[in-house]
């Protein structure tokens, strides 16, 4: 095979199989330790049209053990390092020990009534595997017995593909040929956890699941890939559809469909491979939407690649090379290989790309936390929008930031918040050192009420999403302006301007429109709802107060708040954080990278927000919040060409209407406070 990737020398298997090759697969390594024994990475087994099962030694390039079965073999997967279990044409699952010589070991003919298409591993037991059949079930199989385990009939057309997510063990999707796709739960198969619509137009061939467990990668017969969040909605970043199996011809403009027949994701960087029936194997990064590089099968004229794999290592990528008799019979057949290509981290992750925008990301935070820091003396227009250009920039960077974190395997938002504070605490003792801004003894007892809601605002707002769906969760962050508004006006005797009121209706109501989506309600999920409002209104308003109470600046007051809301923090991350998988997480990686950039992100982001409220006001601060959404989601719109509605484009428009009448209202203020008390009924007027 050649590659765009540079050269690389490649292995050919010996004694391939004799008929079209219908999976190659390595063992499957969990990306979380379930206790399913020893992996090992060099072992590969292949399934095939002929009913072999090969058992190789893709080390010595040698066929340690294979065994024949009366019926075409559709799919085969490790049960343990030594068994493995193949799904027949005949409907039958098959127990394979290689340790045997290959020899059948169980069997359950008829498992399915019709061809079992599929099977998985399961991770939490390893005697347990998960099959899929054309008679439009889903199954679990004890291997030790010769009876299901459990079943699931709520399908509407055959199952053609499976995935198991390495992240749990436990959750399984499928395709059907009815254009659907079933995200199921291996410990309750009676019912799916949901079914969703296929994003192609012809039935789904292949899907594989991220190593993290936040989406799967689905492929077609008509030469499209498909990226799909499982926090499925209309609204959700990041689903897309690309071609990534389309051939332009020669001699016109037209262009060669070609199947996509399989789809594996790397296990250590989340990058993942397509191969299709043009011959091409295409590795992709999907956080980018670019092709890495593709490999071509040239020695094997018109012949397709039917399966790939990735070793639990991440060293190898195995392709089945097999027509996939996609344009019916031909003679003579074409021949079958199995073959191996070493790959490397360099050429598997997307660092380069990374690595520029943390330059550029790093760059900027040493210029701002030089002039930043020094935010004291009036609130000057200029200092204002200085302060409301860094929050926005800052705060665009660190969602990114941490988007790519999360998808590089660092998945602890507590603990993450928790460092975030710890940098802030840094970052502000450094400034103090460098002469930026002098240290105020300040009581703690006045500084614990706006360490205790912003303790709140996090654990809340985490909750209210976990038991909330995505529009009403957003639904209710809108509210977070109208609370300000009414409890600075009920508390603290301070209300706004008639004019700047009316501005902030549609913006309320746009960033509804453009946000909300599938809103249910639940007393649990309100509750946790109307509890983060509570608390990041709050937290705004004592951001705000707190520093004329206690006659300090914003690095003042922060300098504070950010070891005690840290140190609270802290006492709940067992509870919510996974300390076992924290504790083995690997520093020394790309992720550990972008967990430091998110650190000293957090420095900036935490600062700009208390010079903007602490300059202007919390109001004035969430109308900022507001328009940085206004500007993710028209980029995602424009950018990414991400689907969206027209109430999306009606709220849009409302929200800038909103936030520009709004802004002009600010900047033409003018202070007459003898007028003003006369209008307000002696209440003072936010600023």
């Amino acid at each position: 095979m050649s590659s765009s990737a540079g050269f690389c020398t490649t292995t050919t298997l010996v004694s391939p199989p004799l008929d079209a090759i219908s999976r190659v697969r390595f063992p499957v390594q969990a990306t979380r330790s379930y206790g399913v024994g020893n992996i090992q990475a060099h072992l590969l087994a292949v399934s095939s049209w002929d009913g072999s099962c090969r058992l190789y030694d893709t080390n010595r390039n040698s066929l340690l053990a294979t065994r024949k079965d009366h019926h075409p073999l559709l799919d085969v997967t490790f049960s343990d390092p030594s068994q493995a279990v193949c799904a027949t044409l005949g409907g039958a699952l098959v127990l394979v020990d290689f340790n045997q010589g290959g020899k059948e070991v169980n069997r359950v003919d008829k498992f399915h009534s019709l061809p079992a298409s599929c099977v998985e591993k399961c991770l939490l037991d390893q005697d347990l595997v998960v099959s899929g059949g054309w008679d439009r079930t889903v199954r679990l199989w004890d291997t030790r017995t010769r009876e299901e385990s459990a079943s699931c009939t709520a399908a509407k057309g055959k199952i053609f593909c499976m995935a198991l997510d390495p992240s749990n063990g436990t959750r399984v999707i499928a395709g059907t040929s009815m254009r659907e796709i079933m995200i199921l739960d291996i410990r309750n198969l009676s019912t799916p956890v949901q079914v969703r619509d296929s994003p192609f137009s012809q039935p789904i061939r292949c899907m594989a699941i991220h190593p993290m467990g936040t989406g799967f990668v689905c492929g077609s017969q008509e030469g499209k890939a498909a990226w799909e969040p499982f926090e499925h909605s209309d609204k959700v970043r990041g689903k897309y559809t690309f071609k990534c199996h389309h051939k332009k011809s020669v001699d016109s403009d037209d262009q060669g469909v070609s199947a996509v027949n399989g789809v594996a994701f790397h296990p250590k960087h989340g990058t993942f491979a397509t191969c299709g029936s043009d011959g091409v194997v295409s590795v992709w990064d999907g956080e980018a939407r670019k092709r890495l590089w593709r490999m071509t099968a040239d020695e094997v004229t018109s012949v397709g690649v039917s399966s790939v794999s990735f070793s639990p290592d991440g060293t190898r990528l195995a392709m089945g090379v097999s027509y996939s008799f996609d344009n019916g019979a031909k003679s003579p057949e074409p021949p079958r290989a199995v073959i191996v290509r070493p790959v490397s981290d360099a050429e598997m992750q997307a660092k380069k790309r990374g690595m520029s925008r943390l330059g550029v990301l790093v760059a900027f935070t040493v210029v701002a936390m030089a002039t930043a820091a020094k935010g004291g003396g009036p609130p000057s227009s200029v200092a204002v929008c200085g302060y409301m250009a860094l929050n926005f920039l800052s705060a665009t960077c660190i969602i990114w930031i941490n988007k790519l974190a999360y998808n590089n395997g660092f998945t602890w938002a507590t603990t993450l918040t928790v460092l975030h504070f710890l940098a802030t605490f840094i970052g502000l003792c450094l400034c103090i050192m460098a002469g930026q801004f002098t240290h105020k003894r300040l009581p703690i007892r006045s500084v614990l009420p706006l360490c205790v809601s912003f303790c709140g605002f996090v654990v809340f707002n985490n909750l209210s999403l976990q038991y909330n769906t995505v529009g009403t969760y957003q639904l209710m962050k809108v509210m977070t302006t109208p609370v300000i508004v009414a409890i600075q006006y009920l508390y603290y005797s301070t209300t706004l301007p008639f004019n700047q009121l009316l501005a902030l209706v549609p913006i309320c109501i746009g960033v509804a429109l453009a946000t909300a989506t599938s809103v249910e309600v639940n007393l649990l999920g309100v509750t946790f709802g109307v509890a983060g409002i509570l608390s990041t209104s709050l937290y705004q308003i004592w951001v705000k107060t707190k520093q004329e109470e206690l006659k300090c600046s914003s690095q003042q007051l922060l300098l504070y708040q950010a070891p005690l809301s840290m140190i609270m923090l802290l006492s709940v991350v067992p509870a919510v954080d996974d300390i076992p998988t924290l504790i083995d997480f690997d520093w020394a990686t790309y992720a550990g990278g972008l967990v430091v950039a998110s650190c000293a992100m957090a420095f900036l982001v935490n600062l700009s927000i208390f010079l903007v409220i602490g300059k202007t006001s919390p109001v004035s601060y969430n109308v900022l919040g507001h328009a940085k959404l206004v500007v993710i989601l028209s980029s995602g719109y424009l950018a990414f060409r991400e689907p969206y509605t027209l109430p999306n484009l009606i709220g849009v428009s409302l929200a800038v209407f909103g936030i520009i009448s709004y802004t002009h209202l600010k900047m033409n203020e003018r202070k007459e406070p003898v007028v003003v008390e006369a209008f307000s009924g002696g209440r003072k007027v936010a600023e």
